[in-house]
């Protein structure tokens, strides 16, 4: 590119001196004019680098999106409505008339979950009031927690700690990566239930 752009000085640095009726090889303009268009070894240097760099900036989104869209990911391709409208079927049938105060539990789920049901309840993480200092655990124990996880080992923790928790409801769902192989998870809601239902 660079030869391109010294030939065209010359040939218009040619003409110029010409219309001038001025020799070519009198004027010491255009050995200096070509110099300014040949870089240096650092300028050199320092496009290959930025070349490098941006060689390397395309591989690395080239590859994420084909994993994004070729690796089944819970957490990016699991369809959360299905999973709320089986968690709040399930409160229903126990609470018809009460909102769902508080939701705990695998943090992620339960969080998608706050986000998706109408009331947003607040979040119990794990299962464990201790990790929330800003929850008040007297309005915990008294309004109950609907609890959801997809770990049936953790779930039993989870009543370890708390016998009065329910046993859980299960249901298999099915989630998939656009050009990824099918997987299946199984998700647990149960109830940690009010104050005065647990007497």
């Amino acid at each position: 590119m660079m030869i391109w752009w010294i030939l065209a000085s010359a040939f218009f640095l040619a003409l110029y001196d010409l219309a001038k009726k001025e020799s070519v090889r009198d004027n010491a303009v255009l050995p200096v004019l070509a110099m300014t268009y040949l870089p240096t070894p650092g300028e050199v240097a320092a496009r290959r680098t930025v070349r490098a760099l941006f060689a390397v900036l395309a591989a690395v989104a080239v590859g994420t999106t084909i994993v994004q869209f070729t690796h089944t990911s819970f957490r990016t391709w699991t369809r959360v409505e299905p999973i709320r409208a089986f968690a709040e079927e399930c409160w229903r049938q126990r609470h018809p008339d009460r909102p769902v105060p508080y939701v705990g539990g695998y943090i992620w789920l339960a969080s998608q979950l706050s986000l998706a049901l109408p009331e947003r309840p607040r979040v119990v993480i794990d299962m464990d009031v201790e990790q929330c200092p800003w929850l008040d655990v007297a309005d915990v124990r008294k309004r109950g927690v609907l609890v959801i996880e997809d770990s049936p080992g953790l779930y039993e923790s989870y009543r370890e700690r708390l016998p009065a928790l329910s046993e859980p409801e299960r249901r298999v769902f099915e989630f998939k990566a656009p050009f990824g192989k099918v997987k299946r998870t199984e998700v647990l809601v149960g109830f940690l239930p009010p104050a005065e239902e647990a007497r």
